[in-house]
């Protein structure tokens, strides 16, 4: 991969963080909008408020989260390399797998453990009731979990297939 090329795809990934950033901010104004002119935002009628609200939420994950790897590219990456295959014209390049990849590679089988941790955790905790703060610590550990376990099966090269 060449330096031209890496430049390239830079600036056509901070044009992608920017675009994301102004359909954010539109989904924004939206729900602002909706909310104050239409309904609250209302989850179990899933009205448009509720609709705008969860896509600049998400919008907003997404740019932040692109952000942080323009920003700081490769820092959540695990250590193992992996040969990428090599297509025409292109060198065979080794490089870190994501923790993406890493997802990809068990999605039904993590999707799964994320069910039955949501129903353990629905079972001990009253979710409804939960404080901020406990709520912040569960999503945080729910993450963790999921993400480590992810992350341990690519290690050992472990794919599971459940069908």
């Amino acid at each position: 991969i060449n330096a031209e090329y890496m430049g390239e795809a830079r600036k056509l990934w901070w044009s992608t963080f920017l675009s994301l950033l102004g359909t954010c901010g539109f989904f924004a104004i939206a729900t602002i909008t909706a909310n104050m002119m239409m309904d609250k935002v209302s989850r179990r009628l899933c009205n448009v408020t509720y609709v705008a609200w969860v896509c600049t939420f998400n919008l907003g994950f997404l740019a932040v989260a692109l952000l942080a790897e323009l920003l700081f590219p490769g820092l959540g990456s695990p250590q193992p390399s992996v040969q990428r295959p090599q297509g025409k014209g292109t060198k065979a390049a080794s490089t870190p797998r994501t923790l993406l990849e890493a997802f990809n590679r068990n999605l039904l089988a993590l999707f799964l453990l994320a069910n039955l941790l949501t129903g353990c955790i629905n079972l001990s905790i009253e979710t409804l009731d939960a404080s901020k703060g406990l709520a912040s610590i569960v999503l945080a550990a729910y993450m963790l979990i999921i993400s480590a376990v992810a992350s341990s099966l690519d290690i050992r090269g472990i794919t599971l297939k459940l069908w």
